[in-house]
């Protein structure tokens, strides 16, 4: 209903922005307070601290965005052909220093010349969330694998980690529009559940499926397959 979309969203604004901001004016600050005293290594790691919380503050923003537009009905397509390799390797760039704060090793598998056809902003928010997701449950010094091929006339999208895993009550819900599964990340990253609800809505308009598999302790691996040929 209505009331239950404005009451998730005052919900996010009001708890899971707050973090973000709380680490960017508290680090700011004691870099202000204290930076004639710091070594150089020290304020260098307070700079990369502020960036990384700068841009999970973003990427929550943009998440909110787009969820609001497709609660609205309010999302335009724009259609195109999106190389698989570079739009890998640009969700690579934007999660480098999230996954090297966490010393994780985010590799790319992608068919040679393999193209998705698609909307690159939604295709590239699904694969983002999906990337950062992994980052996110992952222990330091794992690995997170970004691989693209075909299948039956699909164009088939994993991220698989070496991560925590899920439990398997979890699962059916990952993905439920009723509400986000908010939960924590290894090294207590905050997040607001939106992500995934994203992530079906959008491979879902492309005429596509998501999927998961997962072992507690082992990993997750999510997979997205879009027809060649989207509506």
């Amino acid at each position: 209903t209505l009331n239950a979309t404005k009451d998730k969203l005052f919900s996010i604004i009001a708890h899971d922005l707050i973090n973000p901001f709380n680490a960017l004016i508290g680090l700011s600050w004691l870099l202000i307070d204290q930076f004639d005293e710091m070594p150089p290594d020290q304020k260098m790691d307070f700079l990369k601290k502020i960036n990384q919380s700068a841009n999970d503050t973003l990427l929550l923003l943009q998440n909110l965005l787009k969820w609001s537009r497709t609660q609205a009905d309010n999302v335009v397509f724009s259609l195109g052909d999106v190389d698989a390799f570079e739009c890998f390797d640009e969700v690579r760039h934007l999660v480098a220093y999230q996954a090297e704060s966490k010393q994780i090793d985010v590799r790319m598998h992608v068919v040679p010349g393999l193209t998705l056809f698609g909307d690159r902003d939604m295709i590239q928010t699904v694969l983002r969330n999906l990337v950062t997701n992994a980052i996110k449950f992952s222990i330091p010094g794992g690995s997170v694998v970004m691989s693209g091929w075909m299948a039956d006339d699909k164009v088939c999208i994993s991220v698989a980690d070496t991560g925590v895993g899920i439990p398997a009550d979890v699962l059916p819900s990952l993905f439920g529009s009723q509400g986000a599964v908010i939960t924590v990340g290894t090294q207590n990253e905050k997040g607001s559940g939106l992500g995934l609800i994203l992530c079906k809505e959008f491979v879902e308009r492309h005429g596509g499926t998501i999927s998961v598999d997962s072992q507690p302790g082992k990993g997750t691996v999510f997979t997205f397959r879009l027809p060649r040929r989207s509506l």
